[in-house]
C-alpha cells in the first residue's frame, strides 16, 4: 500500500505530564487510519536541523473517527522538538501515512502483557 503525503495544520498544543507534550492536528480530507499506526510528521522549512533530520514518526493516539490527528511524546532536547514545541497556528507539516500498525494483534499476546488483569468477562 502506498504511502500518501498530506499537509495539516496545527490546531494546539499542550503538556500531558513532566517532560511530555501532546499535539493536535487537523485531520486532512481522505486520511484514514486506526489508532496504533504509524505516521510520520515532517516539519516544512524549520529554521533549524540536527543529524536526526527534520521527520519524525509518531503514533496516532486518536480514534480513527476523530476530525483531528493527535500525537503525543517526549520532550527531549532535539532540532525537531525545539521546532515543535515552537510551532505556531498556520504553520503546516507534512504527513506521510499512515504506515506500520503498533497494535497487540491477538489475545494470547495481550494476555502476556506485563500486570494484565484478567476477567472473566474480558471480550476483545
Amino acid at each position: 500500500m502506498p504511502v500518501i503525503q498530506h499537509t495539516s495544520k496545527p490546531i494546539a498544543s499542550r503538556p500531558v505530564a513532566e517532560g511530555t507534550g501532546a499535539w493536535y492536528w487537523e485531520k486532512p480530507a481522505g486520511f484514514a487510519f486506526v489508532a496504533g499506526q504509524l505516521g510520520k510528521l515532517t516539519l516544512v522549512n524549520p529554521p533549524e536541523t540536527d543529524a536526526e533530520g527534520k521527520a519524525r514518526a509518531f503514533c496516532f493516539i486518536t480514534a480513527s473517527g476523530d476530525d483531528k490527528i493527535d500525537v503525543a511524546t517526549r520532550l527531549r532536547e532535539t532540532s525537531y522538538k525545539h521546532v515543535l514545541k515552537g510551532r505556531k497556528s498556520g504553520e503546516s507539516i507534512v504527513l506521510d501515512g499512515p504506515s506500520a500498525d503498533v497494535r497487540l494483534h491477538n489475545k494470547a499476546a495481550r494476555d502476556r502483557m506485563p500486570g494484565r488483569r484478567h476477567r472473566h468477562n474480558y471480550h476483545p
